[in-house]
């Protein structure tokens, strides 16, 4: 008995030093271990006294510790496979984990390839606009926006023609002739209840020579259509074939003119000082602003400033729906009050200098007949 007790003890003790968590094993041998002591010191009483026989003195124990031995033994096992249990689970979360960090890395790497497609694609089309027209279409604008002065000009958006063109529902043409004022666009493009992103305008200039080429007013004006987050493949390969290796034909301009205009049901154009242009580049541009205005997928507006000598162009080309004289009471006003106060500030800074008062007045008005034409 002693020598099966010798040879399961130490053993028992590793497992206990194996499986630490398992409550239900460390139960199981506090017990064992409780029953082993209980029968060494029943044995050592028995040994002092010389006692009934061995079987009859230690039945009961040995009984005891052969079912503490067993529960022992179940419990180890259940332990056993308890602990390779969590190991399994332990592996199998470490897969699971292994296969989501694979895919992180895989989405991370899909994310910036996609990224720098992005790029690729945004620098492409990019090239792509600046080979279409690199014109600086805003410095005539900020030019004109810096000249004006004060409110002068908003008569414009008052008058019932403006009102009427629009309300439009139609394509339709404004001319606005006479003596020209760019302030004018400016009130056009800032004042009024217009979506900005569907406005285009181009300034014509005498001291431009670039700026007076239909191709060059054509494709500035596509260029302010497209953008390239919002460039579409179908716009892309045109362009791509369109500034393949030659300079652009203004008839496949028009027509990518027409097809770019129609991503907008209502789109405004503004040209000012159109007739600063040669006939024959005033021609091109009307044809294709003709086509635009004919075109059934687009809503066209167009505001036109010029000299009153193309008003026979005009009349063939585009048939003004609205027009406005510059020579109106209400630009008088404008001229009057921008000469008054310019006189005025004049004198502040001592740059005019007048000995009697009423030659100030024969100054302004013969300032003003003489804006008058």
């Amino acid at each position: 008995m002693f020598m099966n007790l010798r040879n399961h003890c130490p053993i028992y003790s590793e497992y206990q030093i194996l499986y630490p968590s398992s409550t239900r094993l460390q139960t199981a041998l506090c017990t064992f271990y409780a029953t082993v002591v209980h029968f060494c010191k029943k044995a050592l009483e028995v040994i002092q006294r010389k006692g009934e026989p061995f079987e009859v003195e230690f039945g009961n124990l040995q009984n005891e510790l052969l079912k503490q031995n067993e529960r022992v033994r179940l419990e180890i096992d259940l332990a056993s496979q308890y602990a390779a249990h969590q190991e399994r689970m332990a592996a199998s979360q470490e897969r699971r984990l292994s296969r989501w960090r694979a895919k992180l890395d895989r989405d991370e790497a899909l994310d910036r390839e996609i990224q720098a497609n992005i790029r690729r694609l945004k620098k492409r089309r990019k090239d792509l606009l600046e080979t279409l027209s690199s014109y600086n279409y805003k410095t005539a604008f900020k030019q004109a926006r810096g000249k004006r002065y004060g409110a002068t000009c908003s008569w414009l958006a008052r008058t019932s023609e403006f009102k009427g063109w629009l309300g439009d529902t139609q394509s339709s043409l404004f001319w606005c002739h006479g003596i020209r004022d760019a302030s004018i666009i400016d009130e056009l493009f800032c004042c009024n209840p217009i979506n900005h992103l569907f406005v285009r305008f181009f300034f014509c200039q005498y001291d431009s020579p670039e700026s007076l080429k239909a191709n060059t007013i054509l494709g500035s004006l596509i260029r302010q259509c497209l953008d390239v987050d919002t460039m579409s493949d179908s716009v892309e390969a045109d362009l791509k074939q369109l500034l393949g290796n030659s300079p652009p034909d203004f008839e496949d301009l028009n027509l990518l003119m027409v097809k770019v205009s129609s991503v907008s049901q209502e789109q405004f154009i503004v040209i000012d000082a159109i007739d600063e242009c040669e006939k024959a580049e005033r021609n091109l541009l009307l044809s294709a602003l003709q086509s635009l205005m004919n075109s059934p997928k687009v809503k066209l507006k167009v505001f036109l400033t010029s000299g009153l000598h193309i008003g026979i162009e005009l009349e063939r080309a585009l048939r003004p729906n609205y027009r406005m004289p510059m020579a109106s009471p209400d630009a008088h006003s404008d001229i009057k009050t921008y000469i008054e106060d310019s006189i005025a500030e004049m004198r502040k800074k001592e740059e005019l200098v007048v000995g009697q008062p009423q030659l100030i007045v024969e100054i302004q008005d013969a300032l003003v007949r003489g804006a008058q034409g």
